[in-house]
Formats: C-alpha cells, structure tokens, sequence
C-alpha cells in the first residue's frame, strides 16, 4: 500500500495505479500459491513468475 500510494503522490494516472495494483495482486497471488515469503524472492522465482 506505502509503495501504491507513494506512485499516486508522484502524480501517476489512475490507470496506471489499477494496472500496478492489478500486477502486485497477481504477483502475491503467485507466492501465496508457492508458499514463498516475498523477502525470500530469487531471481528463479521471478523468472518463473514472469514466463
């Protein structure tokens, strides 16, 4: 939410802030279902996400 709003204080549109909340949704979705801690993130786990 801090990273969110800090976005919205630099003066992003609205939609660009729905499609970065939209993302991090998924992308929390995604470490959830793999039972990773997100401080706990390697590069393999972002490669997976992402392809």
């Amino acid at each position: 939410m801090k990273y969110l709003k800090h976005l919205g204080q630099t003066g992003k549109s609205n939609n660009t802030l729905k499609t970065y909340c939209y993302a991090l949704k998924q992308y929390f979705t995604y470490l959830k279902e793999r039972n990773i801690d997100y401080k706990e993130v390697g590069v393999k786990d972002l490669a997976d996400f992402v392809g």
